[in-house]
């Protein structure tokens, strides 16, 4: 499940950016912001281990080669 959300996320943020509909400053905001939100959640439903992973993901994101960041440099 986690998969198909990264990868539907990964061809919305691709398409924003092919449409220049965000530039590549926004798309890193973007995924600052999510893992900021992820680094200050209180654990609840989602554990706080589940939380930091999710963080720490979307850190491999914003600084390693991927679709995302490909596309944030176009």
């Amino acid at each position: 499940m986690s998969l198909a959300a990264i990868s539907i996320c990964e061809s919305l943020i691709v398409a924003l950016k092919e449409r220049k509909l965000l530039d590549a400053d926004e798309i890193d905001e973007a995924i600052r912001s999510g893992i900021e939100s992820h680094m200050r959640a209180e654990p609840s439903v989602v554990s706080a281990e589940t939380h930091a992973d999710a963080a720490q993901l979307m850190e491999r994101i914003l600084t390693g080669a991927n679709a995302i960041r490909a596309a944030a440099h176009l």
